[in-house]
């Protein structure tokens, strides 16, 4: 699946249901956006599915808390969930003008799934290290990857 087949026949059911009750408990949703390649010791890298979740639902739906942070080549933004009042903090990246990640850790977040699932895979400049990625795998289908996200059969 293309990033623009995700945007158009996968997001609108994610954030239709995100509408209905937000996913900062849910562990799948937690796995996903909280990619982060530096936990596999491996270069820069990112999942499409996270950083387009990330920028819809994160970016655009929930207020900023406080200033935003910058470190060395990072910036740390918290934000609050409007429906639940969770914290989280996205952190972004930029590597160059066609590599970029972003990954978002909730405070006081339930445990994350184990596996997490996308529809359009991993991204960077060295493909020889997304073997290393192990807890992360290619769903079968739009249901396995809504039901894991979310927990919604897609219809």
């Amino acid at each position: 699946m293309t990033p623009d087949e995700f945007r158009h026949r996968v997001l609108p059911t994610v954030l239709a249901s995100w509408e209905r009750g937000c996913f900062c408990r849910t562990p799948g949703f937690l796995k996903l956006v909280s990619f982060k390649f530096e936990d596999y010791g491996v270069a820069p890298m990112a999942v499409v599915d996270s950083e387009i979740l990330i920028a819809e639902i994160i970016g655009k739906r929930f207020p900023r808390e406080g200033q935003l942070t910058y470190g060395v080549a990072e910036r740390v933004q918290a934000y609050r969930c409007p429906q639940c009042n969770a914290r989280c903090q996205a952190t972004y990246e930029d590597y160059s003008i066609s590599m970029y990640r972003s990954f978002v850790l909730f405070e006081n977040a339930p445990e994350k799934a184990s596996t997490g699932i996308y529809l359009v895979g991993l991204y960077g400049p060295n493909l020889v290290a997304f073997p290393k990625v192990h807890d992360f795998r290619l769903a079968v289908d739009e249901a396995e990857f809504l039901s894991a996200l979310i927990g919604l059969s897609h219809t």
